[in-house]
């Protein structure tokens, strides 16, 4: 008997856009002066990370006040130019979510006010271009919520800028941090008018999501995607602080499990991930040229609900 082989999904949060928008005293814009500096000095203590890695690392922090004002040399761009070369080389397309208000970190639950670095500083309308051109080359676009997981009619503001910018009505929704309720959120974000979901998954580590049947397929049309490998759950230091090398076995084994059993694949590696702070990109490739030699196909998040739909 044969198996077919699961379709992938490649998606990405974007949560910066450019160290050029960064505040300079913000700490997000500390904090890749922190990973630069420290953490790549831990990494390359472990041998995480190469010895050109490190000085690439070190460059960089050095020249982080001349990249925020001058805008040269920005690590943030050139690591999505990198990550979007890697799929055209590969010859795949990807799900992209934008998180739609800026300066506002919204709210874990109606009581519980989000920390304020999960604010983002890029203006959505400022990357409306930018978006569209992802559209026309083939490429999704989601949105990053900030409060659709408990808020259903601050989750429609969040998808009405969306919906502003790419004239599509059918959105897809993944909370930032991966917040959700699971008795509350997928109410609050089908009520929103989102298309799907893409937030089951976790922030520590991969696996494989348990997706309840009832849940699956909803009256008012709202799917749910779960997502099984997220770069940081792999590599961050606050997680399983992997190096590339490391990781290989722990992602083969999943890719293995899922390929036997699952009929979807979903993969989440952030924009900022390729080249400076992290230097993650040798992870994402790694999992992209191991699906296609197994024969599984590339589709957006929406070809594949299409598909499974009809």
């Amino acid at each position: 008997m044969t198996i077919d082989k699961p379709v992938v999904l490649l998606t990405h949060d974007i949560d910066i856009l450019s160290v050029s928008e960064l505040p300079f005293f913000s700490r997000t814009f500390m904090g890749l002066g922190y990973r630069l500096l420290i953490e790549n000095s831990l990494r390359f203590k472990k041998r995480n990370i190469t010895f050109g890695t490190y000085l690439k690392s070190l460059f960089y922090f050095f020249m982080l006040p001349y990249i925020k004002f001058s805008g040269r040399f920005d690590f943030i761009k050139s690591s999505t130019q990198s990550m979007m070369k890697l799929e055209d080389k590969h010859n795949v397309k990807s799900t992209w979510f934008f998180i739609t208000k800026d300066l506002h970190p919204g709210m874990l639950d109606k009581h519980t006010k989000a920390p304020t670095n999960r604010q983002t500083y890029y203006k959505i309308s400022e990357h409306s271009k930018f978006i569209n051109y992802l559209m026309k080359e083939g490429h999704e676009v989601g949105v990053h919520s900030l409060d659709a997981h408990w808020n259903f009619e601050l989750g429609k503001q969040e998808l009405d800028i969306m919906k502003d910018i790419t004239h599509q009505n059918d959105i897809g929704v993944r909370s930032h941090w991966l917040y959700f309720d699971k008795i509350s959120s997928y109410e609050n974000m089908a009520k929103s008018g989102f298309y799907y979901d893409c937030t089951l998954g976790w922030n520590h580590k991969i696996g494989i999501p348990y997706v309840s049947p009832d849940l699956n397929k909803s009256d008012s049309d709202f799917f749910i995607i779960p997502t099984h490998i997220q770069d940081g759950a792999l590599y961050d230091e606050c997680y399983l602080g992997m190096s590339f090398y490391e990781s290989k076995d722990h992602i083969i084994s999943l890719l293995d499990k899922l390929i036997e059993n699952n009929p979807v694949i979903t993969i989440l590696w952030h924009n900022n991930s390729f080249d400076a702070p992290r230097f993650w990109g040798d992870g994402y490739e790694f999992i992209i040229k191991y699906l296609k030699d197994k024969g599984c196909e590339f589709v957006t998040v929406k070809q594949y609900i299409a598909r499974n739909n009809k």
